[in-house]
C-alpha cells in the first residue's frame, strides 16, 4: 500500500482519487478537533492513524494501518476529558494543571494494568482483542483488533429505536457471557451502554471500550459528568464512597437491554433515587413474559444491595434457566444409592414380587458403548425392531428372594396300640370278694372297647388338630395347601385308603403299573359294647423311609417358587433421541445412528428420531438415506433440520454467518451460531433459488447452491447448504417449504 494515498476513512484504496471509489470519503480529511491525532501521523513507525472511530471521555479510538503487517487495525488513546489535552500542533498530551497531572498519572497507570489484563482475554469470542500497548506523546496506547460492523447503538437507529426482547436477548446474553468471565477475574467494565458493544460483520458481539481505568481516575476527579453516562451508571458510581461489583456492570446490562426493547432510556439513577417513575417494558407496550421483566426491573433497582449479585444470576433469571452453577461438559447423573439387603422374613408373605418397586435404570453416558449399526432399511417397510443396545444400567438393588423351604419333615404319629391285657389270674384261691371279680372283667371291657376307638379314629383326630396347630406355622410367603392336596381330594381318607395310596406311590417309584383304587368300603358296623370289633391289621411300614402317617406325606405341600427379578424396562423414546444427540455431539456418529433407528422402531409414528437420524446421515455419516428420513419426519407432522450458509449482504457470500434452518410445510426458523441473526418459525412468502448462485467453498471445498427465503413481512434472507451433496440439499429444502 502506498501509505501517501492510502485512503484514510477505510484503509482500502491507494488509487490516489480525490474521492475514495471503496469508501466515499474524500482523499484528504480536514483535521478540525486539535484534541484528536492529525490523520496520516505515525505512532512508533509502525502505525498510520486514520480517522477517528470515536471520542469518548476517557480517550479517543483511531482507525489505523499497521505498516509492517499490511493490515488494518484500531487505537485507542488514552486522553481523559477535563483533565488533559494535546497543544496544537504538538501530538503531545499534558495534564491542564499540576493538580490534574497527579490524576492524569494516576490514571494512565490504571489504564495499562487494565491493558495487561484485557490481553489475557485475547481470544475471548466476545471481547474485542488486545495486540499490545506501549507510551508516546505522555500518554498511553492499546493496539486492538478492527471490528468491521457497527456499534449496538447504529443498529437500534437502522431498526427505528427498538427492537424485540428476543433479538435484543440474543445480543445481550454474549455479553453477559463475557462479562461473566471477567469478573471471575476480578474485572469490571463500569461501562455497559450501546455504544460500547460492537456487532461485527461476522455476526459475532463484541464487548469493547473497558471504563476500568476510567472508574479508578473518578476516584480521584470531580470531572464526573463527562465520564458517566446517565441512564446506565448505577448510583455507586456516582458516590466516591460507593462500593462497585458484578452488581455494578448488572445494571449497565439492564440498562442497555431496557433502552433497546422499550426505545426509551432509564431516567439517572441520582433521579430514580429521589423518586422513581421508570415505566416497566409492559407498560410500554413491549411483549415480554412476566418472569424475564422481574428479572429486568431487580436487575435495575436502585440500590445495589437489591439487585442481583452477580451476572450469572442475572442471565438465569432472565433466559429462564437454572440456578448458574459450573456445570461439566458432559452431565453425568447421580448414581442411586443402593438399597440395603432385606431379609426375607421381613417381607410380608401377602405382598407379591412383582409389586416391590425395583431401582430405576440409570444409563451413564460416558460408558455407553453401544453395537454396531444393524441392517436397516428405509422408514417406510421397518422390519421388527433390531436388538436393544446393552445400556449399562445401574444395578439396582433387589431385597434377596426368600429360601426355599422344603416341606417340613413332620415326625410320623406314634401307632397308638391298645393297652396289653393283663393276664388271666391263676386260679387260686383267693380271700378276694366275689364281687370284685365280675368288676375287673368289666374294666378290662372298657378299656379294651377304648383302645379299639383310639386305634380307629385316633390318627385322623390327631392330624386334624396337628394341621391346625401347623396352618398358622407356614414358612414366611408359603400358604397352606389347600383341602384337595392335603388328603388327595374329596373326603377325609381312612387308614385303608391312605394304605392303598402308599403302596401305589411305591409300585410307581419301582416302575409298576399302580393298580386301581379299591371302591370305599362301607363304614364297620357299630361296635356291640359287649363284643369289641377286632382291630384292623395294618400293613408293614417300607424300610426304607418311614412314610408319615399324614396326608402331608403323600402329596407334600407346593413348594413357593422363588421371585423372578423385575427386568429393568428399555430406555424410553426421547431418552433415547436426547442420548443419540449426545452422542453426535461427542462425534460418535455411527453410534448415535443406531440408537436412533431403535427408537424408530420402538415409535415410528413420532417425527424426532427421524429428523435426528437424517442431520447424522446426511453432515456426519454422508448416507443418501437421509432425505428419506427426512421425509418421514415431515410426514408425521415434525420439521426438517438443515445446516446451513446465512449471507449478511447480497449473496455473494462475503460476509456471513452459520446455523440450523428448520423447515416445515409453510414455515421457517433460523437459529444462527453467533445468536444475532436468528429468527423464529415465520409463514413464508416465496423460497427459490437464487439467479446468480452465491459461491463460497466450504469444509469440503465445494461450491455451494445458494437459495432464498421470503417471509410474509417481506424480510428477505440467502443461504446456502454446506453438506457433501449440495444440489440434492437445496432441492429438497425448497421442496419441503413448497
Amino acid at each position: 500500500m502506498n501509505l501517501e494515498t492510502l485512503c484514510v476513512s477505510c484503509m482500502e484504496d491507494d488509487t490516489g482519487s480525490p474521492i475514495c471509489p471503496r469508501c466515499g470519503a474524500p482523499a484528504q480529511l480536514s483535521h478540525t478537533n486539535t484534541i484528536q491525532l492529525a490523520p496520516r501521523t505515525i505512532l512508533r513507525q509502525q502505525y498510520l492513524i486514520g480517522r477517528a472511530l470515536g471520542h469518548g471521555g476517557f480517550g479517543i479510538t483511531y482507525l489505523a494501518w499497521d505498516i509492517g503487517l499490511q493490515a488494518r487495525l484500531a487505537v485507542k488513546e488514552y486522553m481523559p476529558s477535563g483533565v488533559a489535552g494535546r497543544s496544537t500542533p504538538s501530538t503531545l498530551v499534558h495534564a491542564f494543571s499540576e493538580r490534574m497531572q497527579e490524576e492524569y498519572e494516576w490514571g494512565l497507570e490504571r489504564f495499562l494494568e487494565e491493558a495487561r489484563v484485557l490481553k489475557k482475554f485475547s481470544n475471548h469470542p466476545n471481547i474485542v482483542s488486545v495486540d499490545t500497548i506501549f507510551k508516546d506523546n505522555g500518554t498511553a496506547y492499546m493496539v486492538m483488533e478492527y471490528l468491521e460492523g457497527m456499534t449496538f447503538e447504529e443498529f437500534l437507529a437502522r431498526r427505528g429505536g427498538k427492537i424485540t426482547f428476543e433479538t435484543g436477548l440474543r445480543i445481550m446474553v454474549p455479553i453477559m457471557d463475557a462479562l461473566a468471565s471477567l469478573h471471575a477475574e476480578g474485572i469490571l467494565h463500569r461501562d455497559i451502554s450501546p455504544d460500547n458493544i460492537h456487532l461485527a460483520k461476522t455476526g459475532k458481539v463484541k464487548l469493547m471500550d473497558f471504563g476500568a481505568a476510567r472508574n479508578a481516575l473518578s476516584q480521584k476527579s470531580r470531572n464526573l459528568s463527562v465520564i458517566l453516562k446517565e441512564g446506565y451508571a448505577p448510583e455507586e458510581q456516582y458516590r466516591s464512597s460507593g462500593i462497585q461489583g458484578p452488581w455494578t456492570d448488572v445494571y449497565g446490562t439492564a440498562a442497555t437491554l431496557y433502552h433497546a426493547i422499550t426505545g426509551k432510556i432509564p431516567p439517572p439513577s441520582l433521579d430514580r433515587a429521589a423518586e422513581d417513575r421508570m415505566e416497566t417494558p409492559s407498560q410500554l407496550g413491549v411483549a415480554i413474559s412476566a418472569a424475564a421483566e422481574t428479572a429486568l426491573m431487580r436487575a435495575l433497582a436502585v440500590r445495589a444491595s437489591d439487585r442481583f449479585q452477580s451476572m450469572e444470576d442475572f442471565k438465569a433469571a432472565l433466559t429462564g434457566e437454572a440456578p448458574a452453577k459450573p456445570v461439566p461438559v458432559v452431565a453425568q447423573m447421580a448414581p442411586v444409592p443402593p438399597t440395603p439387603p432385606v431379609q426375607a422374613s421381613q417381607i410380608p408373605p401377602t405382598v407379591p414380587v412383582s409389586q416391590i418397586p425395583p431401582t430405576a435404570p440409570v444409563m451413564a453416558q460416558q460408558s455407553y458403548t453401544p453395537p454396531a449399526p444393524p441392517t436397516y432399511s428405509p422408514p417406510a417397510s421397518y422390519n421388527p425392531p433390531p436388538p436393544q443396545p446393552n445400556y449399562p444400567p445401574q444395578q439396582a438393588s433387589y431385597p434377596p428372594p426368600p429360601p426355599n423351604y422344603p416341606p417340613q419333615n413332620y415326625a410320623p404319629q406314634q401307632n397308638y396300640a391298645a393297652p396289653p391285657v393283663a393276664p388271666p389270674p391263676q386260679q387260686q384261691k383267693s380271700s378276694l370278694p366275689k364281687w370284685l371279680i365280675p368288676v375287673a372283667v368289666l374294666a378290662l371291657l372298657v378299656l379294651a372297647g377304648g383302645a379299639t376307638v383310639a386305634m380307629k379314629y385316633g390318627p385322623d383326630l390327631i392330624s386334624k388338630i396337628t394341621n391346625k396347630q401347623d396352618a398358622g406355622k407356614q414358612p414366611p410367603g408359603q400358604q397352606p395347601p389347600p383341602p384337595d392336596q392335603q388328603n388327595g381330594g374329596g373326603a377325609p381318607q381312612s387308614d385303608d385308603d391312605r394304605q392303598k395310596q402308599l403302596e401305589q406311590a411305591q409300585q410307581q417309584a419301582a416302575g409298576q403299573p399302580a393298580q386301581p383304587a379299591a371302591q370305599e368300603q362301607a363304614p364297620p358296623p357299630a361296635e356291640q359294647p359287649a363284643e369289641p370289633a377286632p382291630i384292623p391289621p395294618l400293613a408293614p411300614m417300607p424300610a426304607t423311609e418311614p412314610a408319615p402317617r399324614r396326608a402331608v406325606a403323600v402329596v407334600p405341600a407346593p413348594v413357593p417358587a422363588a421371585p423372578v427379578a423385575a427386568v429393568p424396562a428399555a430406555p424410553g423414546y426421547d431418552r433415547m433421541v436426547a442420548s443419540a444427540e449426545d452422542m453426535i455431539n461427542n462425534s460418535q456418529y455411527a453410534e448415535a445412528a443406531a440408537v436412533l433407528k431403535q427408537a424408530i422402531a420402538a415409535n415410528p409414528n413420532r417425527p424426532q428420531a427421524y429428523n435426528t437420524l437424517a442431520k447424522d446421515e446426511l453432515y456426519f455419516l454422508h448416507d443418501p438415506a437421509a432425505f428419506q428420513h427426512y421425509t418421514a419426519s415431515l410426514a408425521r407432522g415434525g420439521s426438517a433440520t438443515f445446516y446451513v450458509y446465512h449471507d449478511h449482504q447480497n449473496g455473494e457470500f462475503m460476509s456471513y454467518c452459520s446455523g440450523w434452518l428448520t423447515v416445515s410445510k409453510g414455515k421457517v426458523s433460523f437459529k444462527a451460531d453467533d445468536t444475532v441473526h436468528s429468527f423464529p418459525p415465520a409463514p413464508i412468502k416465496e423460497a427459490k433459488k437464487n439467479r446468480v448462485f452465491g459461491r463460497i467453498l466450504s469444509a469440503q471445498g465445494k461450491s455451494l447452491h445458494a437459495f432464498h427465503v421470503r417471509l410474509l413481512s417481506n424480510q428477505n434472507f440467502n443461504f446456502g447448504p454446506s453438506s457433501q451433496t449440495p444440489g440434492p440439499e437445496t432441492d429438497f429444502i425448497l421442496k419441503s417449504i413448497g
